[in-house]
């Protein structure tokens, strides 16, 4: 916490304090704490605390929390020090309240947020009018929240759970929490327990707060009488048409077309929500009081036009309720008087036009809605035995297996291998292999559509069983041919050509043929030579097509295969870069956190070449990729793996590619 955020907690804390104090000594009058006056709870030692007032039945969720400081107050102190317990049972939510915004706010937006939220006449009202009670209906779905960005889920379904029970109106924040994991491929599994937790936890306090007779009238006819469900357009018949179900079903749509959630359209969808409650019952102080630090939250990231929004709202929302308190305004009927009408618009008016603006910044402007409308589509092209197949499973370890739809060039091939078509051509050569199935395929991942991909097992020689690959956020595709197809070349983001020293490419492809696909070392060897040509034809000259080319090659010039069995040399990675991205800040990192040589050259074409030597822990490569990309979390995995040695480089030279597809898409590049 800033010293600017200190003083901004102090000074609101003391005018908070100043309420609490003048909403004791005004207790009993008709602006005071009206429900302090009335008997809510049965204070008898050995009885079930209960709300035994109709009245008092509209703060049911928040009397049964503050139940047991109330309680014991009274019953060892008196009826004033209970009073004082329940400001303070106040103040502790409100300030929870102010320590969760302070953790899920970007830092950039923290002191707007905390001023909007801290100082909001809607939260002072609420302390003053009903001592607070309402502040539990913000808390426990902001604990939801702040629980989700800190990726404690099990908490966050909890909490979420428990807030649809206080309110039955925030249910509809669970299914958005359910597409939250749903919609991202490395956390989808994660969806069902998700879910059994929220509605458990939901369920078991909605029937421990139902026992109570008041609080049935809270959660069933308030829903239904006086809730946002009375909403609704009479037809020419007897009919009405309910907007509140018409609102549920397009809010959750929109969050399904969205797909891919990251936090902060999770909680931008949240704040639409509630504040869509707000646009359907603008006279609701509850509703109000559980939008106002979302609301807050936003307009500390929209800046002027933002705050200005959210200032208007809190003060019509404060007006109008100070207006029925001093029986101006009947908030029940809703009585068709000129100053009701005034300020009931005045209130829908702001609250709609904070809706249009947060499903406007904070949703369809949002950079990781912008960047993932399109899956992020990567070729990797080169020879047989190049490492194709290992940058890909870097790219996995990456983003996680989930989040990558991989296709593979090798299932491609048209003929098993004892077929005498190969007699005459190798796979080298795009007549052998289903080149147009294959960029098919590509072409549907990336249009978000399944695909049944052909499968050929090397150590059988033979195609097998298709199987089903589903899209998702990456669209890896490798292979001899990767780069070959023009019509692929302008879909891929990201270009990789694997260029790897010809001794040490013949080292690694007999040590991999051998171990893993079962052939002799001198099968292999006769293939090489006999497909020297073809590699010159088909292969060598996608390097033209490729935007980074990465070539791996022995430290120590003329070094020999002695046999397959040598331990690997050590070796020295070229990356040529061809973007137009320089790797300045990549080379800093590599020197100051892993300690290996790093040089970054330019070549007589203008492209950027960085040689790289050593062998960095895979802790020193985490450490350089928090430091090199720290805006690509929402994009990678949980927990990256991240690789030791030269192919940990890879991965960072692979993340620097990925945040220039990003800031390309926003705009930024």
């Amino acid at each position: 916490m800033t010293k600017n955020q200190l003083a901004i907690f102090s000074i609101g804390l003391l005018i908070k304090a100043i309420v609490c104090s003048l909403a004791l000594y005004f207790s009993g009058n008709y602006l005071g704490l009206k429900w302090l006056n009335e008997p809510i709870f049965d204070f008898q030692l050995g009885q079930i605390l209960r709300p035994i007032e109709t009245e008092s039945s509209n703060y049911a969720p928040g009397a049964v929390f503050f139940a047991p400081l109330v309680s014991i107050g009274s019953f060892i102190l008196g009826e004033v020090p209970a009073r004082v317990l329940v400001l303070a049972n106040a103040l502790l939510c409100d300030s929870l309240i102010y320590y969760i915004l302070l953790r899920i706010v970007p830092v950039e937006n923290r002191t707007a947020t905390l001023s909007a939220y801290w100082f909001s006449p809607i939260m002072l009202w609420c302390l003053y009018r009903n001592g607070g009670l309402d502040y539990l209906y913000p808390v426990l779905p902001a604990a939801g929240f702040y629980f989700a960005k800190s990726q404690e889920y099990k908490k966050a379904a909890i909490f979420f759970g428990l807030a649809a029970a206080a309110m039955p109106l925030n249910v509809l924040l669970i299914p958005i929490f359910g597409l939250y994991f749903y919609g991202r491929g490395r956390r989808r599994h994660l969806t069902n327990q998700i879910m059994i937790i929220c509605c458990i936890t939901s369920l078991a306090a909605s029937a421990a707060i139902a026992v109570q007779p008041a609080l049935r009238i809270l959660l069933y006819q308030g829903l239904t009488v006086a809730g946002p469900l009375s909403m609704s357009i009479k037809t020419s018949t007897q009919y009405e048409i309910l907007l509140f179900p018409i609102f549920c079903f397009l809010l959750l749509f929109a969050a399904w077309r969205i797909q891919r959630l990251n936090f902060d359209l999770l909680l931008g969808l949240g704040t639409l929500a509630m504040t869509g409650f707000l646009v359907l019952l603008p006279w609701s102080l509850s509703l109000a009081v559980l939008a106002a630090p979302f609301l807050a939250a936003h307009a500390g990231k929209s800046l002027r036009s933002g705050m200005v929004l959210y200032v208007v709202f809190s003060f019509s929302v404060t007006i109008l309720q100070i207006l029925a308190a001093l029986n101006f305004i009947d908030l029940v009927s809703v009585t068709p008087r000129v100053t009701a009408s005034v300020a009931i618009t005045t209130v829908l008016v702001s609250s709609t036009a904070l809706f249009i603006q947060v499903a406007r910044r904070s949703i369809s402007r949002s950079y990781f809605f912008q960047a993932t409308r399109r899956p992020i589509v990567v070729g990797i092209g080169g020879d047989s035995g190049a490492g194709k197949d290992t940058l890909a499973s870097l790219i996995t370890d990456l983003v996680g297996s989930s989040a990558v739809a991989h296709v593979s060039g090798d299932d491609y091939h048209l003929w098993d291998r004892h077929r005498p078509m190969w007699r005459a051509l190798t796979h080298l050569d795009p007549r052998a292999n289903d080149l147009a199935r294959y960029e098919s395929d590509v072409a549907k991942l990336v249009d978000r559509r399944y695909i049944l991909a052909p499968h050929y097992d090397h150590s059988k020689g033979q195609m097998t069983k298709p199987f089903r690959v589903n899209p998702s956020e990456f669209v890896v595709a490798s292979g001899l041919h990767a780069l070959w197809s023009p019509s692929l070349n302008q879909i891929y983001d990201l270009k990789f050509f694997l260029d790897i020293d010809e001794d040490l490419r013949r080292f690694l492809k007999v040590r991999r043929d051998t171990s893993v696909r079962g052939h002799s070392v001198e099968a292999i060897l006769a293939s090489m030579d006999r497909r020297a040509e073809d590699r010159a034809l088909y292969i060598e000259p996608q390097i033209q097509k490729a935007d980074i080319i990465l070539k791996l090659e022995p430290r120590v010039k003329g070094f020999l295969i002695r046999g397959y069995e040598a331990s690997e040399p050590a070796l020295r990675l070229i990356a040529n870069i061809r973007s137009g991205v320089s790797v300045g800040e990549l080379t800093q990192c590599l020197i100051a956190y892993c300690d290996i040589f790093a040089l970054q050259n330019y070549n007589g074409s203008g492209d950027c070449e960085l040689v790289v030597e050593g062998e960095p822990s895979a802790e020193d490569i985490g450490v350089a990729a928090a430091n090199l990309a720290p805006e690509l979390t929402d994009f990678l995995q949980g927990s990256p793996i991240w690789r030791p040695g030269l192919r940990g480089v890879m991965q960072l030279i692979v993340l620097t590619q990925i945040d220039r597809v990003r800031l390309e898409r926003l705009g930024k590049s």
